[in-house]
């Protein structure tokens, strides 16, 4: 089962018509079997964690008389 490399990442832009810098992040050393496994991937990425002073920054954003 070979590992996705950036000449994989540039196949699977072109074939969603999207930028290889979207991309390449998503698939960066993801182990696959066929193309339609890092197509998937990249349609589907797992949600992104905002950073934790981010959270702490909007936890009082809602509160009144703060």
């Amino acid at each position: 089962m070979p590992r996705a490399n950036y000449n994989d990442a540039v196949v699977i832009a072109r074939i969603l018509e999207m930028t290889v810098d979207t991309v390449w992040p998503i698939i960066q050393r993801m182990r696959y079997v066929y193309y339609s496994d890092l197509k998937v991937a990249v349609l589907n990425p797992p949600p992104r964690r905002k950073p934790d002073n981010a959270r702490a920054a909007n936890a009082n954003s809602g509160r009144a008389g703060v």
